[in-house]
């Protein structure tokens, strides 16, 4: 029989943190929080806050204290494959790896025929002067060195003039991939148990407002049967690949032709998928937590059509109608954000 999961070690801060902590706490199993800042969003919900790099040491230190680690964030450079020896790890070292790695994510679409943006990779200095012939503005440039990565986001001519004098390329291989003006963007959350059993929620469709006060995520997105599921099954094989029981969101991207490109990956959910909260019969979360314990999951229905808000503008309830939905968070650095999660309305 296995171990009644009483500890959960999450590691990252961010909105899925903060509610896999409230999730928890509804199943008396406390949480050790583990994030590089001591002000952030899931630090009050945490029972017990660590604050240091994610590296081998803390992250040790953490499986220590714990029965079972989630990963909420990208940045896992420090999360080697001894650590699975220790306890259960969602996910594990080989999906960290897929995530955590653009190459390897370039490469698998490669072999699954997946289309992706278009990329140029510098492997010495003569690729990189060819880059602006190949990638035009705006791009993003992930470089790897010594194990780190680091991303940059390249939007004018000085920062690309930037980018080119921080890289070295000489001690670290880079990826330009081209950042292109879809017509939507997309993302789809899955799960996978311990089972091996693979539940998809609705795809959902992110929209920003010009001046970027305020974004908006509708879900089920406004796109073609055919392509809901192309996006389906794309999702479902990158899932079954990593072989690793967990949560991921995917991100696509529709071209004006209504080409689907695979923009990259997460652990965890984007803030969109708060919706399941209220319009599935259950949540993201509480699927997760079904997996951590053992537990199957199982295949949910959207109730009802939705939009998730999130802004900075405090007086934003006069743009929707009751009933609504309001969570709303403090962070010292960018000051309030309140996330409205409103139910179909015109």
């Amino acid at each position: 029989m296995k171990k009644k999961v009483k500890t959960v070690g999450i590691v990252g801060a961010n909105l899925t943190s903060l509610l896999l902590c409230i999730e928890a706490s509804k199943r008396g199993i406390e949480t050790i929080l583990l994030d590089q800042m001591i002000d952030n969003i899931a630090a009050d919900q945490a029972g017990t806050n660590i604050v240091g790099k994610f590296d081998r040491k803390n992250l040790e230190r953490l499986a220590l204290r714990v029965d079972s680690i989630i990963f909420t964030t990208n940045l896992l450079n420090g999360a080697k494959e001894e650590l699975d020896e220790m306890l259960p790890t969602y996910p594990n070292f080989k999906s960290r790896e897929l995530l955590t790695d653009r190459v390897k994510q370039l490469v698998l679409a490669s072999e699954f025929k997946i289309a992706v943006p278009e990329y140029f990779i510098c492997k010495d200095e003569d690729d990189l002067m060819q880059v602006q012939d190949v990638i035009s503005i705006p791009y993003r440039c992930h470089q790897y060195l010594d194990n780190n990565l680091e991303v940059y986001l390249v939007e004018d001519e000085e920062m690309q003039r930037d980018v080119k004098s921080l890289i070295n390329v000489d001690e670290g291989m880079c990826i330009f991939e081209q950042i292109s003006n879809y017509k939507q963007v997309v993302t789809i959350t899955g799960l996978k148990d311990n089972r091996k059993n693979i539940v998809l929620y609705p795809i959902s469709e992110e929209e920003e407002e010009l001046d970027n006060v305020q974004s908006y995520i509708f879900t089920p997105a406004n796109i073609t049967k055919s392509n809901a599921k192309k996006i389906e099954v794309i999702a479902r094989k990158i899932i079954k690949h990593m072989n690793s029981a967990g949560m991921f969101t995917f991100k696509f991207g529709i071209t004006k032709d209504k080409k689907i490109e695979w923009i990259g990956m997460t652990p965890g959910v984007n803030v969109g998928d708060i919706h399941t909260n209220h319009f599935t019969q259950l949540s993201v979360y509480e699927q997760f937590f079904n997996i951590v314990e053992n537990k199957p999951i199982i295949n949910v229905d959207l109730l009802q059509n939705n939009c998730v808000c999130i802004t900075d503008e405090m007086e934003c309830a006069d743009n929707f109608e009751l009933p609504y939905h309001l969570y709303r968070m403090k962070l010292k650095e960018r000051g309030d954000i309140q996330i409205f999660v409103v139910p179909d309305q015109e």
